[in-house]
């Protein structure tokens, strides 16, 4: 049951920080420093984390839009992203809070190569998009 407890544990964390950086921004992490060492062990960990489930969404919407395609994949990956961002809202504001930290480098490439690979679309042209 471990696991499972651990889970749980991570899940409300992360939405409690989100909910908190979505209402105060990158100072409320700061306040709940203590709560995610102790779980996670670093900062960076748990930035991993909420990176992993913002990512997912989009990949799990982003395989419905494949099914359905249309003759504009470009506007398809925008509503992609725009649609998880709005139903991950406080998920992503902690990555926009935390925009440009080293943990999160990797990931956003590999975001970037996955959806360009699966719709020849780079889902952050010349300036950054980021899911609202």
């Amino acid at each position: 049951m471990g696991g499972w407890d651990q889970f749980h544990r991570r899940h409300r964390l992360v939405h409690a920080v989100a909910s908190a950086v979505e209402q105060r921004g990158n100072e409320a992490l700061t306040s709940w420093e203590c709560e995610i060492v102790a779980e996670y062990g670093e900062l960076a960990a748990f930035l991993l984390d909420v990176q992993r489930r913002c990512h997912e969404a989009v990949y799990a919407r982003l395989d419905l839009a494949l099914e359905e395609a249309s003759e504009n994949p470009e506007r398809d990956v925008r509503r992609v992203l725009a649609e998880a961002g709005r139903a991950h809202r406080p998920l992503w504001a902690v990555l926009r809070a935390c925009a440009g930290h080293p943990a999160l480098e990797a990931g956003e490439a590999r975001l970037r190569r996955s959806v360009f690979a699966a719709t020849g679309v780079d889902p952050a042209p010349p300036r950054r998009a980021q899911p609202v």
